[in-house]
């Protein structure tokens, strides 16, 4: 590509956008599971469940943990999509 007065552009180099995309995914997952642990240690969700090896539903872990159920079961969500609990 050249310009009106005839200098070269130059064209860029490197990964296409396809390439790119699974990388700034990986990277997004990785915070994402790094954000919902931080959660669930700030908000004493772990602790609550070390107390409880045979598990919990997520309206039993709000309780215990007093947090809002309706959040604690976003978080549960988000847990196991992360890997960080297990169904039961």
């Amino acid at each position: 590509m050249t310009t009106s007065n005839g200098a070269q552009i130059p064209q860029p180099t490197g990964p296409e956008v396809p390439e790119q995309a699974g990388k700034i995914l990986s990277q997004f997952a990785g915070y994402v599971g790094f954000k919902t642990i931080e959660i669930g240690l700030n908000n004493g969700l772990f602790e609550a469940l070390r107390q409880h090896p045979g598990g919990l539903t997520a309206d039993e872990l709000a309780g215990e943990a007093g947090t809002d159920e309706f959040y604690t079961g976003v978080w549960s969500q988000a847990a196991y999509g992360a890997g960080v609990l297990e169904l039961g």
